[in-house]
């Protein structure tokens, strides 16, 4: 019910204007429409109902997506509105111009009315409690919005979590939910995948307990862009199946529009381009109806950048043209980066160098210029550091790697300060295409090394896969990469010869990352050593090979040397012939793996291993100290070692059986 403290309104008309909000809430937009299209039949209404009903209508407007019908209704309203800055409605009002210009794009627009509000807000004590706290609670979300688009991730969190410390005392289900919702969101973006996804489910779990259709439908495409995220693209698939069918169900084509978005996005990464461009012309569709300059350039985005992948540039043209015309009608600096980036990356494949140089200008431009969106900036450096790749391999000219420094250097930072594990493993295979093309090829491993543990320590497993198969083709390349240092061969024919770099720019970009997850690889011999030489214990696998232990760990201790004294344990890997050799130091000892298959899973196994053996602290210390008592595990550290060990290695129980 609304307070008569809040603005004077004749009673008749609450429960009236009670139900339309109830009817919005519930997406029920149809029933909403018709019975404020019935109250302004009335006559004789006076100012302050007539502003309500305009505050309710805008409020409609603002939920099915017309967010530019909205601020018309605000803007014409805002001329002659008939509530003081004291009472609930002026509230609604900036809240609603915040909301509108946040969807629109229009940041600095947005927190100017947020800021507005809350200011107001503090001053304020004639509000009702409940009312204070909702208000509270709907301008802080739009600036938490605000911090995530424009790259604040840990600013966002920290507002959230400083204003809502205790969100779970929060009288209102659906407001626990919109915060559960945003901090998952956020926490993943960062690559806390794990913990986002807790807050995501936390929050899922309360809305169907709620029967909150439209929470719902949202939650699941919120879901599927943490499994996107982490390379998990079929499980990503099936929520956002799921929120299509609620957004079907309710009849929003707002929400409709962007979930068939985020399905073309993953059919997208999957490098299935028929089916995302069937699912972004849908989308499109759908938000032409809504007419959201924003969202449309969005889409128009995702689509041309799709067809580029197929090589169907004149397709792109088409779509170009619509979207040049956006930026006619709306001057919003979101929607034209989004034009500037498509236009760059449909020049950076032309043969053509006058465009090959607008497309390196624009990208710059944007890479180097204020972040008004944090996705584009990301987009405008690794789409930069791609053509400077590019121009690398035909001119070898030393400046372009100087230039390169500077965009390494804004990627490091924005991974660094938004704790954006997805880009921090992307900057690591930047650095090793550079190296594999300067023909540095112990930095390019070392560089591959630190991207499969980044990406392997924060959960993005498939992806870590990718790296790992690209770094095992490398090593099966041993031989001809040390005919290729001992001789000078063209560099052209070098890259058909190594066969090297095919996959990076797919990995860069997310693609392709749900295949299955790598079969097993094969033990063939395992020991723990002495970092000085001599074996704590040893594990072989095929009793078809024997070997010395004493004499192989002697050529793994002088292996380990070498890898510490030469390359300054840059890799962690070497393959001689079918076999790979794989060391993890851990002081005073020396983890060592050798294995035929997969690098990957080796390196998995052999990490779980260790992580469990550390986090028995006492066992851990047993093992440590066998070091300075003669390199022998006494009979009980042995069989508590061999606990965890069998439970790593079940294939020695089978061979023991």
């Amino acid at each position: 019910m609304v307070s008569r403290n809040d603005g004077c309104l004749d009673d008749r008309f609450d429960s009236k204007f009670d139900q339309i909000r109830e009817y919005i809430k519930s997406s029920q937009f149809a029933k909403a429409k018709e019975a404020i299209d019935m109250l302004e039949q009335q006559r004789d209404l006076e100012s302050k109902v007539q502003d309500e009903i305009f505050l309710l209508r805008a409020q409609l407007a603002n939920k099915m997506g017309r967010f530019q019908d909205s601020l018309r209704i605000l803007k014409n309203l805002s001329e002659h509105f008939a509530f003081s800055s004291q009472t609930r409605q002026y509230f609604e009002l900036l809240n609603l111009l915040g909301d509108n210009y946040f969807q629109l794009g229009n940041f600095s627009e947005a927190l100017g009315y947020v800021q507005e509000g809350l200011d107001l807000l503090r001053e304020n004590s004639k509000l009702d409690d409940r009312i204070r706290k909702n208000l509270l609670m709907d301008l802080i979300l739009i600036k938490v919005g605000i911090f995530w688009q424009t790259g604040k991730i840990d600013l966002a969190i920290n507002l959230l979590e400083k204003t809502f410390p205790n969100y779970k005392d929060t009288e209102e289900i659906s407001n626990q939910i919109r915060i559960l919702k945003r901090l998952g969101i956020l926490h993943s973006i960062k690559g806390n995948f794990e913990k986002g996804l807790n807050f995501l489910d936390e929050a899922l779990k309360k809305a169907l307990e709620a029967q909150n259709s439209s929470q719902i439908a949202s939650l699941y495409n919120n879901i599927a862009l943490v499994y996107s995220q982490m390379g998990n693209l079929s499980d990503a698939l099936s929520q956002c199946e799921k929120s299509l069918v609620y957004e079907t169900q309710m009849g929003n084509v707002y929400k409709q529009a962007k979930v068939l978005d985020s399905i073309g996005k993953i059919y997208h990464q999957m490098g299935q381009y028929d089916e995302a461009t069937e699912y972004y012309l849908k989308s499109l569709k759908f938000s032409r109806k809504i007419a959201n300059p924003h969202d449309m350039s969005v889409i128009l985005f995702h689509l041309i950048e799709n067809y580029l992948d197929m090589d169907q540039v004149d397709k792109c043209k088409k779509y170009l043209t619509e979207f040049e015309m956006l930026c006619l009608v709306d001057d919003n600096p979101s929607i034209f980066q989004h034009f500037q980036i498509i236009q760059a990356l449909i020049w950076k494949r032309s043969p053509q160098l006058r465009h090959q140089f607008q497309a390196h200008e624009i990208l710059q431009s944007i890479a180097f210029g204020p972040m008004i969106n944090y996705e584009v900036t990301l987009s405008a450096l690794l789409n930069l550091a791609d053509l400077l790749y590019n121009e690398m391999r035909v001119t070898m000219k030393p400046e372009i790697l100087e230039e390169l420094e500077s965009v390494m250097a804004e990627l490091e930072n924005i991974a660094e300060s938004q704790h954006l594990v997805l880009l921090h493993a992307q900057t690591y295979l930047i650095k090793a295409r550079f190296a594999l093309l300067a023909l540095n090829f112990d930095q390019a491993r070392n560089y591959l090394t630190k991207a499969q543990n980044y990406a392997m320590n924060h959960q993005l497993d498939r992806i870590a896969v990718q790296i790992a198969a690209e770094h095992d083709k490398l090593l099966e390349k041993q031989s001809l990469i040390q005919h290729i240092e001992k001789n000078r061969i063209n560099r052209a024919v070098l890259q058909n010869l190594l066969g090297i770099d095919l996959e990076f720019p797919r990995i860069l970009k997310n693609q392709n990352l749900d295949s299955n997850l790598p079969n097993q690889e094969i033990p063939i011999f395992f020991s723990i050593l002495n970092e000085n030489g001599p074996l704590i214990f040893s594990q072989q696998f095929n009793p078809q090979i024997v070997v010395n232990d004493q004499l192989f760990g002697g050529l793994l201790s002088a292996f380990y040397s070498y890898c510490a004294e030469m390359t300054e344990h840059k890799f962690d890997r070497a393959k001689f012939g079918r076999y790979t050799i794989m060391l993890i130091p851990k002081s005073p000892l020396i983890f060592a793996y050798i294995y035929i298959g997969s690098s990957y899973s080796a390196k998995k196994r052999l990490t779980i291993l260790i992580d469990k053996i550390e986090q028995n602290q006492e066992l851990w210390e047993k093992i440590q100290n066998s070091v300075n008592s003669n390199n022998v595990m006494n009979k009980y550290t042995l069989q508590r070692f061999l606990n965890i060990f069998h439970s790593a290695f079940p294939e020695i129980l089978k061979q023991e059986s």
